[in-house]
């Protein structure tokens, strides 16, 4: 499974949200903050950052790059990713972006693979990512529907973010995830009707309207898990050893995966496939006792790739918010856990 995740690539993504969750506690700052508002429904959104016709696919919010699902959007200009592909025409050039409506510049990174983050309308907050910004563009600034404010950094796409404050995704512990994991919000459903119909063309088609951010599921093992004893641990791009999570390819939903964002030995991909015999993992509670889910690697189209093995991994919920997991490099019956096992909680 390819991807194009750099190690600047990680910490330029939560840069970009946790700068959010900073901005979003000043005061008394009469520019560039962030405000917690509902903007209310309606197609807040006017201009597309680039044509039509360039734009060869859109990720689902919550596209499985990372251990956890991904709070912001691709829009590819020629595919890179080799999951799940639409394979249509492809455009490799470095584009100017234009801003989708009216806003105030409210953090950037000027860096040439840097970011522009802007809120407009007053509750909508977007970014782009893997972008140059404009030159005179700063904390503060002023820009318009369709003036260019952005350079793409790569020739095959850019990361576009929302983050709306009239929504909030249903994870058991908000307060340890950034803004734009907590209120995400796919870019295609701030357009009007006619343009959203063609940008969905763009999309794979996924359960949820868009994609889904949310899978935490109390006293199951579905959703995001955190390393025991970290439970009050704001967390930032370098703690994603600490990560484990259980949901499904976003982009395909009946394929049930397990990501962790440190390996067992053993372990060829961070990203694994359940076994068709697998139960769902909202089934899985603390009366299932010990569960062991045959895992595989992951083909193309988002489905168990048979002929590679992936282990497997053995479950058990030992309360609503606490459980014990450890993966075995094989797919013989596993009789218990071992020194090897670790502890989440959430």
């Amino acid at each position: 499974m390819t991807t194009h995740r750099t190690a600047c690539e990680r910490a330029r993504a939560v840069t970009v949200v946790a700068v959010l969750h900073v901005l979003a506690a000043c005061s008394g700052e009469s520019t560039g903050v962030v405000k917690e508002v509902d903007p209310g429904p309606g197609s807040h959104f006017s201009v597309l950052p680039i044509p039509l016709e360039k734009i060869g696919r859109i990720t689902a919010l919550g596209f499985n790059n990372f251990t956890l699902p991904n709070a912001h959007t691709y829009w590819e200009t020629c595919e890179t990713w080799s999951v799940m592909r639409l394979n249509r025409p492809c455009s490799n050039a470095k584009l100017d972006l234009l801003a989708p409506v009216n806003g105030e510049v409210v953090s950037l990174d000027t860096n040439a693979d840097g970011f522009l983050t802007v809120q407009g309308p007053v509750g909508v907050v977007w970014t782009f990512g893997h972008v140059t910004p404009a030159p005179g563009l700063t904390r503060g600034s002023r820009v318009t529907a369709g003036q260019v404010v952005a350079r793409m950094f790569y020739f095959h796409g850019f990361d576009f973010g929302v983050t709306n404050f009239g929504i909030r995704h249903r994870h058991i512990v908000p307060e340890r995830f950034s803004q734009q994991f907590n209120h995400g919000q796919n870019p295609i459903a701030l357009y009007p009707d006619a343009l959203r119909t063609e940008l969905l063309t763009r999309m794979n088609a996924a359960g949820p309207a868009y994609g889904r951010l949310a899978y935490d599921s109390l006293g199951t093992t579905s959703g995001t898990w955190v390393a025991e004893g970290n439970l009050r641990k704001y967390i930032i791009n370098v703690d994603e050893p600490l990560l484990l999570w259980f949901g499904r390819w976003t982009e395909r939903p009946a394929t049930q995966i397990m990501s962790t964002g440190l390996q067992w030995p053993g372990m060829e991909n961070l990203t694994l496939v359940a076994d068709l015999t697998a139960p769902r993992w909202e089934d899985i509670t603390p009366r299932s006792g010990k569960v062991a889910i045959r895992l595989w690697n992951m083909n193309e189209s988002a489905t168990a790739n048979f002929s590679r093995p992936g282990g497997t991994v053995l479950v058990e919920m030992l309360g609503e918010r606490l459980s014990r997991m450890e993966h075995f490099n094989m797919h013989a019956p596993i009789a218990d856990f071992t020194t090897a096992a670790r502890r989440y909680e959430r």
